[in-house]
């Protein structure tokens, strides 16, 4: 490490994987520009952006960005596919030694997101990772969205609490938990051990889903009390659009716990005995008519799509038909929508008008 790097008190890296974001990356690095200057003027901040596998334009997009604020000491790379893997250059190419901050640029923050989680984690020096509150834009009504807008709005009045990572915004203490230095040795005995269900798994890429993996690591070291939801940063996003999204969400899900497993088996325990949710039914009671009806249309659904996924997920250990491609990009949720922009207030075509202008 260099000597010089600077201290956790007075600088933030701010990593960002991006791949095929070209709808929605515009909002999102103008809601970054935002958010960055509410700040305190005696953080130092340095963003890198990692372009990993993509096929569209976000690469030019990002390159027009640095070109219109290029006094906000922006790096751009280039890694191969996998936002794991765009998070490793990231961390590899950082100048600061302090926490690093991780967003999704499928997202657009509020103006407070970075302020809020960069406060709480500097007043509580026992907590390694604080995490913003993730909140769906706009949806068609009646549609698929607003089925699952029950969720994100009143899971939480009626369901134990959230004790683990949302990966869309969080800021981290130190980027040496990204570090697996034994990752072969743990490859080779996941192999002996099983090799038939880890022949599909491609365990060669090691973790590919950063908000499990850090979870159950940084409990497991830490204690429950090591990750912190902090309500007030909020970050808005694109709630799955269709169907088969969703069920492709909830796939690769459950193949990234499987690897984990296989991988990790000393975190196997995090899993039930800290991150499972249960139903508080009695709590039903004080969400009031219209969301209890809207809860549960919402619950039948969610549960038939995940019997799905783990149906699939079946087959493919008993066949030869294996996983398939188990992290397909949910393309629903890389465009906002013309009712978004009109209907939600991190949208204001405005925006766009003042990114290219700055």
């Amino acid at each position: 490490m260099n000597k010089n790097k600077k201290q956790f008190n007075k600088t933030l890296t701010i990593g960002i994987p991006v791949r095929n974001e070209e709808k929605i990356l515009p909002y999102f690095l103008y809601s970054l520009i935002v958010a960055i200057k509410e700040l305190s003027d005696s953080i130092e901040t340095e963003i890198i952006i990692c372009v990993n596998g993509s096929t569209d334009t976000s690469l030019a997009i990002v390159q027009k960005f640095k070109k219109h604020f290029n006094n906000h000491n922006i790096q751009i790379l280039r890694s191969p596919q996998g936002k794991m893997q765009a998070q490793q250059h990231i961390i590899r190419s950082a100048k600061f030694n302090g926490p690093i901050a991780f967003l999704d640029a499928d997202t657009i923050l509020d103006k407070k997101c970075l302020k809020e989680l960069w406060n709480t984690l500097n007043k509580n020096k026992e907590l390694q990772v604080a995490f913003a509150k993730v909140r769906p834009m706009c949806g068609n009504k009646f549609g698929l969205e607003w089925l699952q807008q029950v969720y994100y709005k009143r899971d939480d009045d009626v369901r134990t609490p959230r004790r683990y990572i949302h990966g869309r915004a969080y800021i981290i203490r130190s980027s040496r938990f990204f570090i697996i230095n034994d990752l072969q040795n743990r490859i080779a005995r996941a192999k002996q051990k099983n090799m038939y269900r880890t022949q599909y798994l491609d365990l060669e890429k090691g973790p590919q889903v950063d908000d499990i993996y850090l979870s159950r690591l940084l409990v497991h070291r830490f204690g429950i009390s090591s990750i912190q939801e902090v309500q007030k940063a909020v970050v808005f996003f694109v709630s799955p659009r269709t169907i088969k999204d969703c069920y492709e969400e909830q796939k690769r899900f459950f193949i990234e716990i499987e690897r984990n497993d296989l991988l990790f088996p000393e975190y196997i325990y995090t899993q039930n005995s800290y991150f499972a949710r249960k139903l508080l039914w009695n709590k039903f009671k004080e969400l009031g008519l219209s969301s209890t009806i809207h809860y549960f249309l919402y619950l039948p659904f969610v549960i038939w799509y995940k019997k799905l996924a783990k149906f699939r997920l079946f087959i493919g250990r008993k066949t030869k038909i294996g996983y398939g491609k188990f992290w397909l990009p949910l393309s629903s949720t890389k465009n906002i929508g013309k009712e978004k922009q009109k209907n939600n207030r991190c949208f204001n075509p405005r925006f766009l008008f003042l990114y290219f202008l700055y």
